[in-house]
């Protein structure tokens, strides 16, 4: 978990609570971290291969596929 995320669910000094919105972005981040780990690690494992199906962890392999979405322009 980098800095980012630690800062945005941390309490917030002045009221003592944690905001939705921050929690929600949060949770965003460290699932996009996730799925480019995941993306970097079957790269390296299935290079020259569809390596899209093989992550295993369905929400990081449904961000790649939207990615490759947006850039094909589908």
């Amino acid at each position: 978990m980098n800095d980012i995320v630690k800062r945005l669910r941390a309490e917030d000094p002045e009221c003592g609570l944690r905001h939705s919105i921050a929690m929600e972005a949060a949770d965003y981040i460290d699932a996009l971290e996730t799925a480019i780990d995941d993306w970097s690690y079957a790269i390296v494992e299935w290079e020259g291969v569809d390596f899209v199906d093989r992550i295993e962890n369905r929400a990081s392999r449904n961000v790649i596929k939207e990615v490759f979405k947006k850039k094909d322009g589908l």
